[in-house]
């Protein structure tokens, strides 16, 4: 079975936050298939980290998994980053590409 996933959210939102500060949301991706979703995620951007995943042993079928990712600024103003997800899932056409990737926009609205 070729494994295909389901975010809960293509954008996180963190709105405004003070520049010292962090704020961490959850997201969490399910496998909608019969196959084992494999993850491999990575964030562009020096203010970024993942918090914490349940994510790191894969995701069986039908099963989901959490990432929490945290900002914590750098500087101030606004910032918008790129997140990505390389996962093994198939695309519609039935081919499987093993590094395929998923991207996620991190969408801070200012930091002050």
């Amino acid at each position: 079975m070729r494994a295909q996933r389901k975010l809960s959210a293509r954008t996180l939102q963190f709105g405004s936050i003070a520049y010292s500060t962090s704020s961490t949301l959850p997201l969490t991706i399910t496998n909608i298939s019969g196959g084992t979703l494999t993850l491999a995620p990575s964030i562009n951007g020096p203010s970024y980290t993942i918090a914490s995943s349940t994510c790191l042993a894969g995701v069986a079928a039908g099963k989901s998994c959490t990432l929490r990712v945290e900002f914590a600024p750098v500087s101030d103003g606004n910032h918008n980053d790129i997140r990505t997800l390389v996962t093994n899932e198939s695309l519609n056409n039935g081919v499987t590409w093993n590094r395929c990737c998923t991207t996620l926009l991190l969408n801070f609205e200012s930091v002050r």
